[in-house]
């Protein structure tokens, strides 16, 4: 299906200047200034390396890293998501490979396969295979292993979509963690006995999207304007429960190895 209104976001710079906005306005940003512990109460307490900050609310944005900090172990599994970049290709060669005046594609098969173009001519491509996602035990969020077979399964799959990128050259390849539900689901709300731990998380790849407009129902139930959204399937959404070690590793690999398909429950 084609629609000529597509577009497409690239999600770093978007992060990228809504910081230099946010700065502009006033707001301190630090980086690399990992919090460690969260105590609860009617001020939180923040413990990093170096000091410690209070608060009188926090908002939990860290998707796949949520568990790192105890919060929703039960409700997501961190999955680590292989991608691709070719070398760069001409705008002609692309139009030769059976590329044409599209920002992406991607298609409905149980391992979505997605892609898009740079303005250098590089090819992304993620998804397309059962080897395009892994996880790794005990939730780690840090992947150290060998992603080449991953990413000749996926390039298996390109080819197959379009032959001819067979002979384009892998030039770029990568992995990012991704928070995923049972259910593939999201939830976002206020948490705690003080009911000032916000969060929002489990958008199970479709993060960019989701996670911006959680700025906006986080900003909105912080005011105590919630009203919009009361009743939407995504606030203060239960998760099913996914069982811990080494019963979720256990079954993430049997399921994904007996059907070739990620472990989810049926639509309905």
């Amino acid at each position: 299906m084609y629609d000529p209104s597509e577009g497409q976001l690239n999600g770093l710079q978007y992060v990228r200047e809504l910081g230099r906005i946010l700065q502009a306005r006033g707001v301190e940003i630090y980086e690399q200034t990992p919090v460690l512990r969260v105590a609860e109460g009617s001020t939180i307490t923040l413990t990093t390396p170096h000091g410690r900050v209070r608060a009188k609310a926090i908002v939990l944005a860290l998707n796949g890293y949520t568990g790192k900090l105890g919060y929703f172990r039960k409700a997501y599994f961190p999955l680590h998501s292989h991608v691709f970049a070719t070398a760069p290709i001409p705008p002609d060669r692309l139009h030769a490979l059976g590329w044409y005046n599209s920002a992406g594609f991607a298609d409905d098969l149980n391992r979505i396969s997605y892609a898009t173009t740079t303005r250098e001519g590089h090819m992304v491509f993620g998804g397309g295979s059962n080897r395009s996602y892994d996880y790794l035990f005990n939730n780690r969020t840090t992947w150290r292993g060998n992603i080449e077979p991953a990413i000749h399964a996926m390039s298996q799959t390109l080819h197959k979509y379009l032959p001819d990128t067979a002979k384009i050259p892998i030039a770029h390849r990568w992995t990012g963690t991704l928070a995923i539900s049972f259910l593939r689901n999201c939830s976002m709300g206020v948490r705690g006995a003080d009911k000032n731990v916000y969060y929002a998380l489990g958008y199970s790849g479709h993060g960019v999207t989701a996670a911006n407009m959680a700025g906006r129902v986080l900003t909105d139930l912080y005011a105590g304007d919630g009203e919009t959204w009361r009743g939407l399937p995504f606030i203060q959404a239960e998760f099913a429960p996914i069982p811990l070690e080494p019963f979720r590793w256990i079954g993430y690999h049997f399921m994904t190895r007996l059907t070739g398909r990620s472990p989810r429950m049926p639509h309905r």
